[in-house]
């Protein structure tokens, strides 16, 4: 139920119950604003999670996976989702930030990796979802 931005008044909030979207990234502060406009322009209203490393959290760390599995729970529960975005961004830190790769290309390689194996692990869990990727550089967002 994606409705545009210019809809979102206060009365339609309030009697909105449901939604399609818990979207879940990284945690730094130079890309949340940003990822929230994104998720703005392309979901409307939308469940939002961020977690240190986006994908990296989710393929790294079982804790974190069970912690992220519980939240697509509650989210599917209370607002019947339909869709789990899973978003990365450049320079994180959790994954040892731009300058360890050779290019932005091969930043964003890596990142679409991580996205795919976190994607795989929700999917294992939480059958039945719709899941997409995607990635927020400097200039852009966009879905993989």
């Amino acid at each position: 139920m994606n409705i545009p931005n210019d809809k979102l008044d206060i009365p339609t909030l309030r009697a909105m119950r449901t939604w399609d979207v818990l979207a879940i990234s990284c945690f730094d502060g130079r890309f949340i604003p940003r990822t929230v406009e994104w998720l703005r322009q392309e979901a409307g209203v939308f469940d939002y999670r961020t977690e240190p490393g986006s994908s990296k959290a989710i393929i790294d760390s079982l804790p974190d996976l069970y912690r992220i599995v519980n939240v697509v729970e509650i989210a599917l529960r209370f607002h019947e989702i339909t869709e789990v975005w899973l978003i990365d961004h450049a320079d994180c830190m959790a994954c040892g930030g731009s300058g360890i790769h050779q290019s932005a290309e091969a930043e964003l390689d890596f990142h679409k990796r991580q996205l795919n194996q976190a994607k795989q692990a929700l999917q294992r869990m939480c059958p039945g979802l719709e899941f997409k990727t995607a990635y927020i550089d400097w200039e852009s967002a966009f879905f993989l």
